[in-house]
């Protein structure tokens, strides 16, 4: 049964049957889901919006002031509207997407904290990284595509903490393509988490510098390496081989990196696979002195770099990782709409799953609509596109997409 309520009476349980604005306009999708946190709740505060359609019949009702439901028949009846599932196409997906978004969250927290802690002089404590990188280890182990790449979606603005958990990811990601044990994956986790523990010991002013450095600034930034590999082996718990990550994340296998100027295969496993991801995340990111490459475009750059600056081996299978169009990837199609890609495809990378914002016209769409490139087989990517080139925000429409 369809009723209007106030959006104060919203409790976790209720099913949204409508909202009666565009989706522009309200920080969901669609105005038909299942309110499955207070967080939800708190984004139509947000926005606005003081009324909400709620269908009882695939939800809870209102509460009276004794906290009874109200009976069917109640004064906030309205007239029946067509509504969909409770449970739409991909909501087992998005439920994995929302689990890995939480863990991503709680282990950016645990990482800004360490790095502090670095910037004020303290040791950290080891047994910080290893907890939170094992749980990112049973996540890659478990479902690895519900967390790789994550980081470019969430709303996040300080490059140097969400680079160096992003990095992390990546890392493990590769390191299990490769196959390496769990124990070696904690290992190769604890020092990508803290490849980066040094820029915290450069001054503020050039580490956050909005334009170029000087050469005597580039200098100083270079020291970071050694200052972090110096910080690490005061940390009780930290081993060699992760310290090692930490060491020879800026080294390059034509041997023009630093600090050592090692040289193809005298670079370590570990140090070539922090080499490639520490470089993806960069380029991808925005920064205060440059915007972020589209992933695609980035892959392509690092492919092109490969023997000279990386292990061919690692970037080709970088690339298989993380997909010719990751998550949050803007794509146009060969009938002109545009989309995001939502969800990779296993078997053909081409063939993703999308939400369309656009239609063949370059018509804003009034509510997206998810497309899947394996069973569509009449429409193709045609290329890339540039967030600045439409009017959505992905990271605010991924956020949306996962409650859909």
């Amino acid at each position: 049964m369809i009723k209007k309520i106030s959006v104060s009476k919203l409790r976790v349980g209720m099913y949204v049957a409508r909202i009666d604005r565009g989706w522009l306009e309200n920080p969901f999708f669609r105005g038909r889901f299942e309110i499955v946190s207070q967080d939800q709740i708190d984004k139509f505060a947000e926005y606005n919006i003081s009324d909400v359609y709620i269908d009882t019949s695939k939800g809870l009702d209102v509460l009276e002031e004794s906290g009874k439901e109200l009976e069917k028949g109640d004064p906030y009846l309205s007239p029946s509207i067509e509504v969909g599932k409770k449970k739409g196409e991909g909501e087992e997906r998005r439920k994995a997407y929302r689990k890995a978004g939480r863990l991503y969250k709680n282990s950016l927290e645990t990482t800004r904290r360490l790095m502090n802690d670095v910037r004020l002089g303290r040791l950290v404590d080891a047994k910080e990284i290893t907890d939170t990188v094992e749980n990112l280890v049973d996540q890659i182990l478990n479902d690895q595509d519900a967390i790789v790449g994550l980081g470019k979606l969430q709303d996040y603005d300080d490059y140097t903490y969400t680079h160096s958990l992003n990095v992390c990811i990546f890392c493990l990601a590769i390191g299990r393509a490769v196959g390496y044990s769990k124990e070696k994956l904690s290992v190769l986790g604890a020092g990508a988490l803290a490849h980066d523990f040094g820029k915290m010991l450069v001054p503020k002013k050039i580490l956050n510098k909005p334009g170029k450095l000087t050469a005597r600034e580039f200098v100083i930034m270079k020291e970071h390496v050694i200052r972090g590999v110096e910080y690490l082996r005061g940390v009780s718990g930290m081993v060699p081989e992760a310290i090692q990550v930490a060491l020879e994340h800026h080294e390059r296998y034509s041997g023009r990196g630093y600090p050592q100027g090692l040289k193809g295969e005298k670079i370590s496993e570990f140090g070539k696979i922090a080499a490639v991801v520490d470089v993806y995340d960069a380029i991808t990111s925005d920064r205060v002195y440059h915007r972020g490459m589209v992933p695609t475009k980035a892959l392509r750059k690092i492919y092109e770099w490969r023997y000279h600056d990386f292990d061919p081996v690692l970037v080709e299978l970088f690339i298989k990782i993380i997909g010719i169009y990751p998550l949050g990837s803007l794509v146009r199609l060969s009938d002109g709409s545009i989309g995001m890609v939502i969800e990779g495809n296993p078997k053909n990378a081409v063939w993703p799953k999308l939400l369309l914002f656009y239609d063949q016209k370059g018509n804003l769409l009034r509510e997206p609509v998810r497309v899947d490139l394996a069973k569509e087989t009449s429409l193709k990517i045609l290329e890339s596109v540039e967030p600045k080139e439409v009017e959505v925000d992905i990271k605010k429409a991924w956020d949306k997409y996962l409650y859909l």
